[in-house]
């Protein structure tokens, strides 16, 4: 089945004034159902704490935390450095702001994506952060039927404008319906402030596709009236695929399809404690005590850990060893990551901090 081009407005690019909407079909895909259950329905509703896992606010759009260091969001929501987001964990615990855009890695116009570097003003995700365990690298990684009540099951957890007065998650899911013309298109009720956002094949937690655009403007008398089976209604996105193709950072994060920050994670074994030791001069020294089965202690920064800051063993009381920074930090304030290791160096702890003097 073939469909005519359109030029569609992207999502998150539309200032539209709020106009009351008409009568939402019982069956629409934009607007909670009127069954009377207090949580909404199964194919749009407030997102719990458990539905937020890897998704992003930034700005007018949304976003999806590929690991703790890198999102991903459309070309087109402009993020830049310096930019402050939030992550749906810090939005479900009512916080804001704990998400800094360090550096704009990739930005693709012509497949509306951008990959950028990041980092945590306050020192790292919050407990409980998970990230999508794979990344759609083949059409071949989702079924699409635009039958109805066919394709792969699929949802998206973003901040659509209808809950702008609020800044309230929402959960929303449909089905893989029609690739054309470098879309993907789902019968997602999705909306401007969308944009950005992952699409997430349930079934095994795969980033298959990046929300891009639709027919559909909120505000408009005619926005949530739209039923799951009528293809004009259907929004799409940037198929994973062909981001995978096309930027060497994904596939270096997902290789074979697969998150590369699940197979190096590891239970520390070994607790770190830091202070710091100022001696009246400028700069200061780090002091850092781990368990006795710890041998080796050091620190560093960037973003692949490559600027190394080196530690000795020094006397300390029974129970703990005690370490002490070779060289002086001189400067008002650092991020690092402190990583203990045993005899046989074998990474048994980590920390990551904020020193600020």
């Amino acid at each position: 089945m073939s469909i005519k081009r359109k030029i569609w407005p992207f999502l998150s690019l539309l200032t539209i004034s709020c106009m009351e909407s008409s009568p939402s079909l019982l069956n629409n895909i934009y607007r909670e159902d009127q069954s009377g259950l207090p949580s909404g329905n199964e194919r749009r509703h407030d997102a719990d704490q458990s539905e937020l896992s890897w998704t992003v606010r930034n700005g007018s759009c949304s976003a999806t935390l590929l690991n703790p260091q890198y999102l991903l969001t459309a070309a087109h929501c402009r993020p830049a450095v310096g930019e402050l987001y939030t992550s749906g964990l810090a939005v479900g615990a009512g916080e804001e702001n704990d998400i800094e855009v360090d550096e704009v890695l990739e930005l693709n116009q012509d497949l509306d994506y951008t990959i950028a570097r990041i980092r945590w003003p306050a020192g790292g995700p919050r407990e409980g952060q998970q990230y999508p365990a794979y990344v759609a690298t083949t059409v071949s990684d989702l079924w699409i039927d635009d039958r109805s009540n066919q394709g792969d099951l699929i949802f998206t957890v973003g901040f659509p404008d209808d809950k702008r007065s609020v800044w309230k998650a929402t959960y929303a899911q449909g089905r893989a319906k029609r690739l054309a013309e470098g879309s993907l298109y789902y019968n997602i009720g999705v909306i401007n402030g969308n944009s950005g956002g992952g699409i997430i094949k349930a079934e095994n937690q795969m980033l298959i596709a990046v929300v891009k655009g639709g027919p559909s403007k909120f505000g408009t008398s005619d926005w949530d009236r739209s039923s799951k089976d009528q293809s004009q209604a259907w929004n799409f996105g940037t198929p994973a695929w062909l981001i995978y193709e096309a930027s060497p950072l994904l596939r270096s994060l997902f290789p074979d399809g697969k998150n590369r920050s699940y197979e190096q994670e590891f239970k520390a074994r070994s607790k770190i404690y830091v202070a710091v030791d100022e001696d009246g001069s400028d700069g200061f020294y780090l002091m850092a005590s781990a368990s006795l089965e710890t041998q080796g202690l050091r620190a560093c920064s960037g973003p692949d850990c490559d600027r190394v800051l080196a530690f000795e063993a020094i006397d300390g009381p029974a129970g703990r060893t005690f370490f002490r920074s070779k060289q002086r930090l001189v400067g008002s304030s650092f991020d690092l990551t402190l990583q203990a290791f045993n005899q046989g160096g074998e990474k048994i702890g980590e920390r990551r901090i904020g020193v600020q003097k």
